[in-house]
């Protein structure tokens, strides 16, 4: 979806009543920019919708890999060649994964030659969007999701107005959790493939 097809949804919709929606004025532009990338952020962290896949080969004398994507967030999930999940920081388990930082994993387990033996991790993590600067940029969401993000742009954009009255604000914000409620139950993604789609594609999940 494009920015400005975004753009055009809250300034004819949530908020058509506020100043802010005169985006011939740039400062009110700049504005829901911010908004807009906060509401990105705040949805993300709530529904994991950017994920990724970062796959390593077990090396020899390796114990610590690095995810380089300068956008990732955390590990979520990591996979095994098999398309078997591994255990996330699970003190005492020889096949468990730990995530030394944000942006590494370790593993030191099964490495010999047997049934449990681990050759490949398939490191699924959560990645943040690339923040928006232009009514062209695109992101990546669907319909559901736009409506979880829209709710709470007006929340943020109605809430600075005037923060003492909040009436708006306040309506905004439970219309938020409604959607975002509506959103976990259905599973609403991201529109594009979803990393452990990917894997599922390749028949691991």
């Amino acid at each position: 979806m494009k920015v400005s097809r975004l753009l055009d949804y809250l300034r004819f919709g949530e908020l058509s009543d506020l100043a802010v929606s005169d985006i011939s004025v740039q400062a009110n532009l700049d504005k829901l920019f911010t908004y807009i990338n906060r509401g990105l952020k705040k949805v993300n962290s709530e529904l994991s919708i950017l994920e990724e896949e970062a796959a390593f080969t077990i090396a020899t004398g390796v114990y610590t890999y690095e995810i380089t994507d300068p956008l990732i967030l955390r590990v979520t999930a990591v996979y095994d060649q098999a398309g078997v999940e591994l255990p996330l920081d699970v003190e005492g388990d020889p096949r468990s994964v730990f995530t030394s930082s944000y942006n590494k994993v370790s593993f030191v387990g099964h490495r010999d030659d047997t049934d449990n033996k681990v050759t490949t991790l398939s490191v699924i993590y959560l990645k943040d969007f690339t923040e928006i600067t232009a009514v062209t940029d695109e992101i990546s969401i669907s319909d559901g999701i736009m409506e979880v993000l829209t709710n709470y742009v007006a929340y943020l954009a109605h809430g600075s107005v005037n923060m003492s009255e909040g009436g708006a604000a306040s309506k905004y914000q439970t219309q938020y959790e409604v959607e975002l409620g509506k959103a976990r139950k259905f599973g609403y993604k991201a529109q594009m493939f979803n990393s452990v789609d990917k894997l599922r594609e390749r028949g691991f999940a």
